[in-house]
């Protein structure tokens, strides 16, 4: 596939350009031959008009000496031509055989002697009128015009002039104001033709035409004397097509003609030189035939070369197709679409990887932190990576209202404010060190900030000061923060999370909006803090289990040392016991996030804002709170849990061949990885991992029946790595490797055949 294209390509690229090139070349060849040969009958027409004038003003003139007042001829229209005037008749005879041997091509030269009626002519006749027999000359002749004029061609006259002649006349002044006499030529129009309109070495014709289309003139002197009769010819002789010398192509006869037409004044005759398009064009054809054949050649020669550069250009991407997708290497698709898809597998699948690894090392880091913070860290050696490299540390907790964050926003909005929150401490804390922030649920947040000189106590109660007013001045939410400092460097932030978190457990003895220094507390305190803190940790991990009546206990038993220790007012109570509940709703819906929607919470925490003792508080979340609870998860039945994980396994049959994981069929539930791994348990009686494992086998052995499939296809299609682990699971739940299997399965097949 890939080869013809390359064929196909190179020989458009080599033939296409010349193939055009010669075409155009041929086209403006042609047509500035064309143009050349116009111009040159153009040429030639100017030249016949001029040549034509010459000969007609030569006559003219000459007849001008003759006739003009005073001359000689004057005294022959005096006297009439008789016998006994044979001297006067002798003379003009004489007079008229020598202007007649002067001029050329003139047939007849004759003097009219209008007072008398007498014609004498160059042959030696004097004729009357009627015996002069041209009525037309003589008529003109009497309305004693003292202009000369020419008379357009006439055909055979009479019998004393047959031929197709041209008629010139010149008036003999006398003084008088109307002339006596009149000479009258008679011009032999096919030998004026043949002298002066000899078309030479071209094809064109040439004519003079007066303006009804007689032929006064033409190379063909058969044509003297006829009419032009095509309409497109005589609409550019009327008076109103204008009488400017131009250029027409019109059908001539029935055939394509250019037309030069010059137009004279003079005499009122159009100048016309007419050539067949296809013999104007003849040598621009040729030429144009020529060129296109050495266009042909050149095609050729260049496909022949696309024939070979195709075949060196297929050579190199079919070995790399063979390279990199050996199994398709013989197929007839595209190889450069088939590794341009490879290739963007590839790209997207480290795209894809590079975000997981990332994503991986921020969880990694976030969760190595939050060991630490915890104190769950015994070696600090993995730890060494994990960018606290100062001695010097201190550590900001910052609460937000989280019964407010319940109230008015979603799960997930909720966690959008760890954002909001890092911009605004890293707005005004990145001047005191190295900044790294961790959320530990939602509206409780844990910057470090590290420095290589020891910190301030003022200084640091000053920033977290700062922190407070921009949080409550752009989140519109109320705040408290502890922050303490520690020269241990990381090993030393388990103690100061501890102290911070205790710090925090006073927030409804010391109220919103302040800033506690951990360090700072009595030690009485800190020790009712931690015991507080130990029946939270108690109450939360009751109600993780859904064992809601040592929950109730475990409240009894807060509410028993509230009563002792403290004397809470409303405020100090609510403050305290809307923290307890975020604190149990968030651990739920952690747990599943479907236990109770947002409009259910905001009516715990409208409920709670009722209570107004710390025995209606015990009773609040003894009758309100586990109440609903326990009715929560009595309406979640056994067949919820077996269409959850019958949706889970058409999810693997679907997708085996895709990077499964628990995280990901988790999400598409609606459950959390824990969640989903004991609900697969229970009611498949396997565990996730190993069904995915068994399927995906399941599918090895259908393949290995087919002997299409390699090895190597099998195991990129099951999302192994290699071959050798694909190999080691299929042993290891099948007890045999593929290898032997397939030869078994084929010789099953042979023995059935």
């Amino acid at each position: 596939m890939l080869r013809r294209k390359i064929l196909v390509y190179l020989m458009l690229l080599s033939s296409v350009p010349v193939a055009v090139i010669g075409f155009i070349s041929a086209l403006y060849s042609s047509a500035a031959v064309t143009r050349q040969a116009s111009v040159f009958n153009t040429t030639a027409l100017r030249h016949v008009e001029k040549e034509m004038n010459t000969v007609f003003k030569q006559i003219d003139q000459l007849m001008l000496q003759y006739s003009y007042e005073n001359t000689s001829l004057n005294r022959f229209a005096q006297e009439d031509f008789t016998p006994t005037n044979y001297m006067l008749v002798e003379e003009l005879h004489t007079v008229l055989r020598n202007l007649h041997s002067g001029l050329d091509d003139v047939h007849e030269i004759a003097f009219y002697n209008m007072p008398y009626g007498k014609i004498m002519t160059s042959s030696g006749y004097v004729l009357t009128e009627a015996m002069f027999d041209d009525p037309a000359i003589l008529e003109q002749a009497r309305h004693k015009n003292r202009q000369s004029a020419w008379i357009d061609t006439r055909q055979t006259i009479n019998d004393r002039l047959p031929a197709d002649l041209i008629t010139y006349t010149r008036p003999v002044i006398n003084g008088a104001s109307t002339p006596d006499g009149m000479l009258i030529l008679y011009v032999d129009a096919r030998g004026l033709s043949r002298k002066l309109l000899h078309p030479g070495t071209t094809d064109s014709s040439y004519m003079v035409l007066d303006a009804a289309g007689q032929v006064l003139l033409h190379t063909e002197p058969e044509r003297i004397g006829t009419h032009q009769t095509d309409p497109g010819l005589l609409a550019h002789l009327l008076p109103d097509a204008g009488r400017s010398e131009r250029q027409v192509e019109i059908r001539l006869d029935g055939v394509p003609t250019l037309l030069n037409i010059n137009y004279v004044s003079l005499h009122d005759w159009f100048y016309v030189s007419a050539v067949a398009m296809s013999d104007l064009t003849r040598e621009a054809v040729q030429l144009r035939n020529i060129l296109l054949l050495i266009s042909v050649a050149l095609v050729g020669a260049a496909m022949l070369l696309s024939l070979q550069a195709g075949a060196r250009l297929y050579r190199p991407v079919q070995r790399l197709m063979r390279r990199v997708l050996p199994s398709k290497a013989s197929d007839a698709g595209d190889e450069v679409q088939s590794i341009i898809a490879y290739i963007d597998d590839v790209e997207s699948s480290n795209l894809e990887l590079q975000e997981r690894i990332e994503r991986y090392s921020r969880d990694v880091k976030n969760h190595m932190l939050l060991q630490l913070l915890l104190g769950n860290v015994k070696d600090m050696g993995p730890f060494a990576d994990i960018g606290l490299n100062e001695p010097h540390l201190a550590l900001y907790l910052v609460q937000l209202d989280q019964l407010e964050l319940e109230r008015r926003f979603s799960r997930q909005d909720q966690f959008l404010y760890y954002f909001a929150v890092q911009n605004i401490a890293s707005e005004l804390l990145p001047s005191h060190g190295h900044l790294m922030m961790l959320m530990i649920e939602p509206g409780l947040f844990a910057i470090i900030e590290e420095s290589g000189a020891s910190l301030d106590a003022q200084e640091l109660r000053r920033c977290a000061e700062q922190l407070l007013d921009a949080i409550r001045q752009y989140l519109k939410l109320s705040c408290i923060i502890s922050v303490n400092h520690s020269s241990s460097g990381a090993a030393g932030l388990s103690e100061l999370y501890a102290g911070g978190r205790r710090a925090l457990r006073y927030r409804f003895i010391i109220g919103d909006n302040t800033v506690v220094m951990s360090s700072e507390l009595d030690a009485a305190m800190t020790f009712e803090a931690a015991a507080l803190e130990q029946l939270e940790q108690q109450l939360i991990e009751a109600a993780q289990a859904e064992e809601w009546e040592r929950g109730e206990q475990y409240v009894g038993s807060i509410v028993e040392l509230l009563s002792e220790e403290y004397s809470l007012s409303r405020e100090g109570l609510f403050a305290y016991f809307s923290y307890l509940l975020s604190s149990l709703l968030g651990v739920l819906r952690m747990q599943d996030e479907a236990i109770m929607d947002n409009l259910t919470a905001r009516e715990l925490v409208f409920d709670l804002s009722e209570v107004r003792t710390l025995a209606e508080m015990e009773d609040y979340f003894a009758r309100r709170l586990f109440a609903m609870l326990r009715s929560r998860r009595r309406t979640r039945s056994a067949g919820s849990e077996e269409e959850t994980i019958r949706r889970v396994v058409a999810d693997i049959h679907d997708r085996y061949d895709e990077d499964l994981s628990l995280q990901s069929c988790a999400e598409a539930v609606g459950l959390n990885t824990f969640q989903l791994s004991r609900m697969f348990k229970k009611v498949m009686d396997m565990n996730f991992v190993d069904y995915v494992i068994h399927y995906r086998m399941g599918v090895a052995k259908q393949m290995l029946g087919d002997p299409q499939y390699k090895m190597q296809d099998i195991s990129d299609k099951l999302r192994y790595g290699s071959v050798k682990s694909f190999i080691r699971v299929f042993k290891k739940v099948t007890g045999t490797t593929p290898g032997h299997y397939r030869k078994e399965a084929s010789g099953l097949a042979d023995h059935e055949g």
